[in-house]
């Protein structure tokens, strides 16, 4: 059972990722954006097409991550320029309406074939107990700490996060004090982008490389996210981690592993009853 756990750390890592950006795109502009994972294999892609034709890995690499930023920074102008004034739904519909656009314009450009990642970080790290910890499963987990350390204190201690919270939460309060809500809402997407492509890299080194597949790696984000409801980047981390290591565990068991795959709508489910559980005792009062 160890060894499927520490399997399931590595794309429990990316889980994580993808849900930071999900709870930053959140906090920030109020948005679910449910093309995240999309925007990442966009540019994971281009990153695989690009090494396979010779570019060198690391600037390869550079082209995919500038890519999904470039991407998210398109997707999210349009919400901020024509749904600035929307609510929370509306805007997170429309970000569905991106998922299948970018799934499609994908299938044009890079065909419906699984394509093989590059990866530089197959190697061993060190080992627990006779199981082998990767290099990629260590660099997922330090980096998705690291981000959510420093996107938490970015939001809470500087001038720049006390900014974009002042534009999320009162986005024409914010513009009659000077502070250009479109501006930092579009930097927003960037940085969100370029970590959802880091993420789904490193996840798809060693899960498949189907381009719908991994646009909907966006459910175990969103699972991993409302584990801290959107709002604790602490717990995105620890609910993408343990969502990982439940379906590592499952996979590696034969009674579970035809319905591992099924794990993090199961997560979402529960969670959701889970938020709502106050209301529904309120209401039964």
């Amino acid at each position: 059972m160890l060894e499927h756990a520490v399997a399931g750390l590595a794309p429990g890592g990316g889980y994580a990722l993808l849900a930071l950006a999900l709870v930053m795109t959140y906090q920030a502009t109020r948005t679910v954006n449910f093309a995240t994972a999309a925007t990442g294999a966009f540019g994971t892609f281009l990153f695989a097409a690009a090494a396979g034709a010779g570019v060198p890995y690391w600037l390869a690499l550079l082209l995919g991550v500038l890519c999904g930023a470039a991407v998210s920074t398109l997707l999210g102008g349009i919400l901020v320029v024509w749904f600035d004034r929307s609510d929370v739904g509306t805007r997170s519909v429309v970000t569905i309406a991106q998922l299948i656009s970018t799934i499609a314009l994908a299938g044009l450009l890079f065909g419906g074939d699984p394509r093989p990642v590059p990866s530089r970080l197959d190697g061993r790290a060190f080992a627990v107990a006779g199981t082998v910890v990767s290099q990629a499963t260590v660099v997922l987990l330090v980096l998705a700490v690291a981000v959510a350390a420093g996107v938490g204190a970015l939001f809470a201690r500087t001038l720049l996060g006390r900014r974009l919270r002042a534009v999320s939460e009162r986005p024409q309060t914010a513009e009659l004090l000077g502070i250009r809500s479109r501006r930092y809402g579009t930097w927003v997407w960037a940085v969100s982008g370029a970590f959802s492509v880091v993420a789904v890299t490193l996840i798809s080194t060693s899960s498949t490389t189907n381009f719908p597949s991994l646009a909907l790696l966006v459910v175990p984000g969103l699972a991993a996210a409302l584990f801290g409801l959107f709002q604790s980047l602490a717990w995105a981390v620890v609910g993408g981690v343990v969502l990982g290591v439940l379906q590592g565990i499952a996979a590696g068991t034969s009674q579970l592993a035809a319905y591992s795959t099924t794990a993090p709508f199961f997560a979402l489910l529960v969670i959701l009853l889970f938020a709502q559980r106050g209301q529904r005792w309120e209401d039964a009062r």
